[in-house]
């Protein structure tokens, strides 16, 4: 809008919301890339099994190592994602 015609205090009221949509959206920005990324080498993976969450098989410890497996693929990834 234009210069004015919002108070500095109506400014910061609306920041917390600007700020956690704008968070939101990288996510799922960042999400959609890395879910491209799946599908263009393994073509016939079946991501929408992802929306469900974690496989009822593996138990917090598996995830805790599979997260921490992950580690050095996701600083690759958000390096791309800087650049």
């Amino acid at each position: 809008g234009e210069v004015g015609e919002k108070t500095l205090v109506e400014h910061l009221r609306e920041a917390p919301q600007k700020f956690t949509g704008y968070l939101t959206e990288s996510s799922k920005q960042c999400v959609a890339y890395n879910l491209g990324l799946v599908n263009s080498y393994w073509p016939g993976a079946k991501i929408a099994l992802l929306g469900d969450g974690m496989s009822d098989e593996c138990d917090d410890d598996k995830f805790t190592k599979y997260v921490e497996d992950a580690e050095p693929m996701v600083e690759q990834i958000v390096k791309m994602l800087e650049q």
